[in-house]
């Protein structure tokens, strides 16, 4: 699940700019789309970006290498019947 990490305050970037920041050792791009905040990173990949209050917060894998994108096991229960 992904976390949620302040990158800037929202009156830093005005409107149009962009502001180059690091954040968990990742660096990233925050750009002022007017109505919106558009965060990329050096690859050009797009991240959820959040505004609440007056903070900018980007939405990041709390470990990336712990977290694997693989289905885990419920426990319990019968499996699903195959359609």
């Amino acid at each position: 699940m992904p976390v949620l990490i302040r990158i800037a305050r929202a009156a830093d970037v005005p409107e149009g700019a962009e502001k180059r920041v690091k954040a968990r050792g990742c660096r990233f791009v925050l750009r002022n789309a007017g109505a919106r905040f558009e965060t990329r990173d050096a690859e050009g990949r797009s991240y959820r970006t959040e505004v609440r209050g007056d903070h900018v917060y980007v939405a990041v894998d709390p470990d990336a290498n712990a977290a694997p994108a693989e289905i885990q096991p419920h426990g319990g229960g019968k499996p699903a019947p195959r359609a």
